[in-house]
């Protein structure tokens, strides 16, 4: 018998499900190594194939894996790709490899952190050696002896030689505890296919399914160090890896999946935290789940608080550039010398920070004391800023309050629509499919409208903008960053933010009130009643928010406050330090918006029949002798200056005007550039 034509004995206890399959192992100098077998399952075994979202029960947002089924893109798109053309003619159809990864379960179906104990047994049959593996009551793999094979760890102390073309992995699927052959790539094949079989047998039959089953031989118990990543981990990082080259299914898991930057770590943090001390209701207005890659960047919805796609690009807008390392040290409380500890191999070796790190560039043996850090520092103060500061916790209160009002109060009272209201109870706080039913769809679409008016006449809508919410977490960057040489703690400098914010949409300054007659909002944050979604809009409103530092009565009240919490802080120091960074912002919102003024001005006077005709024709006329001096060579400084006097006397009005409503509404003098020094700077 030759070696390629071995067979072993049908189903036995434990390990109900065997297959054969191509051997190998993907691993460099450096990873963890991901063995798999490349086999093919026809389509009764496919029952033995698991989708993310039946494992893992209770949400848990590390362990999480890929849940979200397009179950119409599944049916409508890959399913009739199967079928017969409808005129009978012959079709070329072929799907790629499922990627599944073997997983151990608990008796609640949720994924257990490691394999179990590994153990080795070689033995022979009439062809040879024999090697065997086993994860007990989980899963076993059988290798055979090739003397010009592929050299396999089986251990630290011992190798053997084994044949890649034939392996056997047994599986002990059941119905509770035991394995899992969790799909990490081709959910959606899976789904049609799996919907086909039932349907119409007749189309999946004749199907042999490729199939690629990975593992991690080291992930086990008796086996794993500290530098082992969990099953969870090596999932979520398959998954990442494998989705960010094809096109994203969501954008959300993506971030939530990741690893590999303290975004991804702090966005499931948050999640987590939301969860824990706000509970489903809080968690229903974070946007995590979000299935279309764009509307994963933004807030997409009508009634959320913000979404974690918003939350990540902040951070990494910020913490991803040398100019903020410290302030992210600091932040997670850490010092670089915490750093050298993490990356510290032995007293022998030199001890190499990554370049990004602490944002990236860190590994399984360090991420530990990140998620700590994270879990206990950052998230908590993000936590608050989304659910603590007045207009987030109006926005939380309105969708509690309209939950059990609107729906819970109808099932608790058995109304006769009680099923569509825990449907839509359900799609709320469970994230469960809405079924399509018309009385259901019209009981959501009476709470999103409920909802949605109540926080139109409540809540400043600005605070659920994409540029905001970026500016809010710029400006608690940045706070912090001036305040970091105080050595006080993190949050206490973060509390103290938090009730900036409040002040910000106070009676007595709000400052982001657009009612069009204030000019300083105009140009640069808005357009009319429309925010502009730029990030010069984002920057702006960053300034603006820290603008009110330059307020002697905001000055004074956050500096007792951070005193009251610190009382070890210089208060004369701490108030010139926050007065300082307000009266610079300040400063910085009139300049850019200064600039900004000049240059759309004169990108659009020539379509500007606003302006008196004779004014726009003395304007060409300069722009034009300016330009063709320019282009000549001659000395065009005069020319220059002649057209850039006539533009400011234009716009001195709007700057003026923008300068002193200003003033007036931050309670203190700001600075701006004189005209003169405006000449200089003047991009025609």
């Amino acid at each position: 018998m030759e070696n390629n034509q071995r067979r072993r004995s049908s189903a036995q206890d434990p390990y109900p499900f065997k297959i054969s399959g191509s051997f190998g192992i993907f691993s460099s100098e450096h990873s963890i190594p991901i063995e798999f077998i490349l086999t093919t399952f026809n389509h009764n075994q496919l029952e033995y194939l698991t989708l993310a979202r039946d494992v893992q029960t209770e949400l848990n947002f590390e362990l999480m894996v890929q849940r979200d089924i397009d179950e119409d893109r599944a049916i409508g798109e890959i399913a009739p790709y199967l079928r017969q053309k409808e005129d009978g003619s012959k079709h070329i159809a072929f799907l790629p490899p499922i990627l599944a990864a073997v997983i151990g379960v608990d008796d609640n179906l949720n994924i257990e952190e490691y394999y179990p104990e590994f153990s080795y047994t070689p033995s022979k049959d009439d062809v040879g050696e024999v090697f065997i593996r086993e994860w007990k009551k989980v899963f076993r793999v059988t290798n055979y002896s090739d003397p010009n094979g592929y050299k396999l760890e089986i251990d630290n102390d011992n190798h053997v030689d084994v044949q890649t073309s034939q392996a056997q992995i047994e599986i002990a699927h059941s119905s509770s505890k035991g394995a899992r052959l969790v799909v990490i790539d081709g959910q959606h094949r899976l789904y049609a296919l799996n919907q086909l079989r039932q349907e119409s047998p007749e189309v999946t039959e004749n199907i042999l399914l490729p199939v690629c089953i990975i593992y991690s031989p080291i992930t086990s118990i008796n086996r794993a160090d500290a530098t082992t990543p969990k099953v969870y981990e090596i999932l979520r990082h398959l998954f990442v890896d494998v989705n960010e080259t094809v096109v994203r299914v969501s954008g959300h898991f993506t971030i939530l999946l990741s690893d590999q930057t303290v975004g991804g770590l702090a966005c499931r943090a948050f999640c987590t935290g939301v969860l824990d001390k706000y509970e489903r209701n809080g968690l229903a207005l974070v946007e995590w789940n979000t299935k279309s890659d764009k509307e994963s960047k933004t807030i997409s919805k009508d009634y959320t608080i913000t979404s974690i796609g918003v939350i990540n690009e902040a951070l990494l807008d910020y913490f991803k550039l040398k100019k903020w390392r410290e302030s992210l040290y600091y932040t997670l409380g850490m010092s670089e010398q915490d750093a050298l500890e993490l990356f510290k191999v032995d007293d022998e070796e030199p001890i190499n920070i990554p370049e990004n790190f602490p944002w990236s560039g860190f590994g399984y043996s360090q991420k530990p004391y990140l998620d700590e850090k994270i879990k206990n520092i950052l998230s908590p103060i993000l936590e608050k800023l989304f659910f603590e500061t007045g207009e987030y916790k109006k926005i939380y209160n309105i969708f509690s309050e309209a939950i059990d009002t609107q729906i819970i109060s109808n099932i608790k009272a058995e109304n006769p629509d009680i099923a569509h209201y825990k449907v839509v109870r359900n799609s709320f706080l469970e994230g469960a499919p809405l079924g399509g039913l018309d009385k259901t769809e019209a009981i959501q679409k009476d709470f999103l409208k409920y909802c949605k008016q109540k926080i139109n006449e409540n809540v400043r809508s600005i605070v659920r903008t994409k540029v905001f919410q970026k500016a809010l977490i710029g400006g608690l960057i940045e706070f912090i960053d001036k305040l970091k040489s105080t050595n006080t703690k993190v949050e206490h400098i973060a509390y103290v933010y938090m009730q900036l914010i409040d002040l910000v949409f106070d009676s007595k300054f709000d400052i982001f009130k657009n009612d069009e007659t204030r000019k300083y909002l105009q140009v640069t944050i808005y357009d009319g009643v429309r925010i502009k979604p730029t990030q010069n809009s984002v920057n702006q409103i960053r300034r603006l928010i820290l603008s009110l530092l330059g307020s002697k009565s905001i000055l004074r009240k956050l500096t007792k406050s951070l005193c009251e919490l610190d009382d070890t802080l210089n208060g004369g120091d701490l108030e010139n330090a926050l007065n300082d960074l307000g009266v610079n912002q300040a400063g910085l919102f009139n300049n850019e918006r200064f600039d900004v003024v000049k240059k759309e001005f004169i990108k659009k006077y020539p379509t500007n029949f606003n302006l008196d005709t004779k004014v726009r024709e003395e304007l060409e006329n300069k722009e034009k002798e300016f330009k063709l001096a320019q282009a000549k060579g001659d000395d065009s400084e005069e020319l220059s200056k002649s057209f850039d006097d006539l533009v400011l006397r234009l716009i001195q009005d709007d700057i003026v005007v923008s300068k002193a409503q200003l003033d007036e509404v931050l309670k203190f003098r700001t600075s701006s550039k004189s005209l003169e020094e405006a000449y200089e700077e003047i991009e025609v």
